[in-house]
């Protein structure tokens, strides 16, 4: 499992720090111009649909490298759609935690 979790340690542009406890990886897509929404829809619309629901993403033994590559592919992919479609990504630091304004290149 530890191989398995340390895939999801792939830099793929979502937040400077993804924060890994236990089993559990948080992360905050708005970094990269998307939402949760998406990348839960984006995963469902895969030939191996993925179960995705908020930030919080449990890996567990049974979940396999093939479900991490995917769900890193979609992250990837819409990262590479909103940058294509303007996205630029902001930077605010505050405490440990980054938070970004998806909305800060809109006028």
């Amino acid at each position: 499992m530890h191989g398995t979790f340390g895939l999801l340690q792939q830099p793929v542009g979502v937040d400077d720090d993804i924060s890994l406890e236990n089993n559990k990886v948080f992360y905050n897509p708005s970094s990269v111009g998307t939402t949760y929404a998406e990348v839960a829809e984006r995963g469902r619309k895969l030939p191996e649909p993925l179960s995705l629901a908020g930030s919080r993403l449990v890996v567990h033994i049974q979940t396999t490298e093939k479900a991490i590559s995917d769900l890193l592919g979609v992250i990837r992919s819409l990262a590479e759609e909103k940058r294509a479609a303007g996205f630029v990504r902001s930077i605010e630091k505050t405490g440990h935690h980054s938070y970004k304004d998806m909305y800060s290149h809109l006028k």
